[in-house]
């Protein structure tokens, strides 16, 4: 079996690419919320976690109810 046949692909496809910007923005997000949040609210430092899951929360019921939305508009999509 010869070595040279197998390398590794200097390339992004369409899902790698998605997957960075994804992973950016959440990263950035939730370093760059954080220190806002601490710098506006007074005192909320060790309660900051709690109110990051609240919000994650918040985030999710949004999320299923665009999902409800989609789904009862299946020709609006694309």
């Amino acid at each position: 079996m010869d070595d040279t046949s197998k390398k590794l692909v200097r390339g992004l496809g369409l899902v790698g690419i998605i997957a960075l910007g994804v992973d950016n923005v959440i990263g950035g997000g939730i370093n760059y919320v954080s220190v806002q949040i601490q710098g506006k609210v007074v005192g909320i430092g060790p309660h900051l976690p709690l109110v990051m899951l609240i919000d994650g929360l918040v985030a999710l019921f949004i999320a299923i109810t665009y999902s409800y939305l989609g789904s009862a508009m299946p020709r609006s999509r694309w």
